[in-house]
């Protein structure tokens, strides 16, 4: 694999649509309001606003198609130049921030099925960048920690992607 100082080029154009997306959806949250859903309400300001509600559709659904593209992207980048899937890396950056975490904490915080939960902890054991063990004071319970590898994995793509505003230790 190459040293990162070589691979954040790439990994940085990988990045650009993704915050080139993040950086085009409003400031504000809107919520449909009304059984005919013909007014948009801004969260923020609280004021109603009509709207024609397939405009306001198709303008939502071209950016949910914008914002997928550019996830795909960034994770095709963050697969090849570091071998983790966003998933993987949310996991890491999680168990890495908490410290030893149970699968149950993982799941609330990650919003995953058990059974997908189980998937992602299983490909980072093979990969060895976490270990699962059972809880000393609760054999019921299973214990993930990060290792050596998934540290290094971790910072990686912090640094790769210049992720450091969101990767607080």
């Amino acid at each position: 694999m190459e040293p990162v100082a070589q691979r954040a080029g790439s990994a940085e154009r990988a990045a650009a649509p993704l915050r080139e997306a993040l950086a085009a959806a409003p400031a504000t949250d809107s919520v449909m309001s009304g059984p005919a859903a013909d007014s948009v309400t801004t969260a923020a300001a609280g004021d109603s606003v009509a709207v024609e509600p397939a405009v306001d559709a198709t303008r939502v659904i071209r950016s949910w198609l914008r914002l997928e593209q550019a996830f795909a992207a960034f994770n095709r980048e963050l697969r090849g130049t570091v071998g983790l899937t966003g998933a993987q890396l949310a996991m890491l950056r999680i168990v890495g921030e908490v410290g030893p975490v149970t699968l149950a904490e993982l799941r609330g915080r990650l919003r995953l099925h058990p059974a997908t939960l189980g998937q992602l902890v299983d490909r980072l054991k093979e990969k060895s960048m976490v270990t699962l063990s059972a809880d000393p004071t609760d054999g019921r319970r299973r214990i993930v920690e990060l290792t050596a590898g998934g540290r290094r994995a971790l910072d990686d793509a912090v640094e790769l992607f210049g992720l450091q505003r969101w990767a607080s230790r």
